[in-house]
């Protein structure tokens, strides 16, 4: 396999487009790499998704608690 990649190259560089080729490849591969990276990060679901949870349910369970002792003891604040 290598050496028909290899023939491949020294086929396009005989044409004057060696560059080109390897430009190709280049650009093929990085647009592979986006691919795979946008992929597995969406199957990790982000880098801080499960703490912006966790803090978002504190904080409404705080504001419930908050809510709750001024309903109770209103007499006690008023």
């Amino acid at each position: 396999m290598l050496r028909n990649i290899r023939r491949f190259y020294w086929k396009q560089r005989d044409r004057g487009q060696g560059r080109k080729t390897v430009m190709a490849v280049l650009v093929f591969f990085m647009f592979v790499a986006i691919i795979v990276a946008a992929i597995i990060k969406s199957m990790m679901g982000g880098h801080h998704a499960g703490l912006e949870t966790v803090h978002k349910t504190n904080t409404a369970n705080k504001i419930v608690k908050r809510q709750k002792n001024i309903l109770t003891n209103w007499h006690e604040v008023y």
